[in-house]
């Protein structure tokens, strides 16, 4: 889906300005589609902003300098609808039961204890495991468009967009934030294929 005329574009890097491309890609790790795109990119000397939960092995900005990487993991870990789910779900049960496992070992007589916590550790994995796939995920889903374009605020604005020509979104997360870039930016292509036709006259430099 291109979300602004390309008619309107001259072809990148044809009137002596360098092109710049930014890819929105959500999906954890980053899809091998996705880097070879970038890959082709940074190969015929486009510069490259990659925004994605985790960064990739290969290619990285020390093979390629103009190639940078935005995390965005963490951040989306520190929001408070994740931060609240992994405490109520996961950390304060395991909490607990470490701390039943703790005083049962320091006492005598504490073996039924630890069958029981160990049963009880054994139940609360598949428990929450449940309550993720078939609870969290499916409500998570709706409002993680929302939470990944606030948590991609700090690599944004660290991106001078003026020079941006093609902003390319990978995946159905990503659509949300590449609306509003559209909308911020009406100069610059947003665009949900992964089209190399625009670069093709680019000259491969490595």
């Amino acid at each position: 889906m291109t979300l602004v005329d390309e008619a309107a574009k001259d072809t990148p890097g044809t009137e002596g300005t360098p092109p710049h491309v930014v890819i929105l890609s959500y999906a954890d790790p980053v899809p091998q589609r996705v880097l070879a795109y970038a890959l082709y990119l940074l190969r015929r000397g486009v510069p490259v902003d990659l925004v994605t939960p985790t960064a990739p092995s290969s290619p990285t900005s020390a093979t390629f300098p103009h190639f940078r990487v935005w995390e965005m993991k963490s951040v989306e870990e520190r929001h408070p609808v994740k931060w609240l789910q992994y405490t109520v779900v996961h950390r304060l049960p395991s909490g607990v039961l470490n701390r039943v496992r703790r005083v049962a070992r320091r006492v005598p007589g504490g073996g039924p204890v630890l069958r029981a916590e160990r049963l009880a550790r054994r139940t609360h994995r598949r428990v929450a495991d449940l309550v993720d796939r078939r609870l969290f995920w499916p409500v998570y889903d709706h409002v993680r468009p929302l939470v990944l374009a606030r948590a991609s605020r700090r690599a944004l604005a660290s991106i001078d967009f003026d020079a941006v020509d093609r902003v390319v979104f990978t995946d159905t997360p990503a659509e949300h934030l590449a609306w509003k870039l559209a909308q911020r930016h009406p100069e610059t292509v947003v665009d949900g294929r992964l089209d190399r036709e625009p670069y093709a006259h680019l000259e491969q430099i490595r």
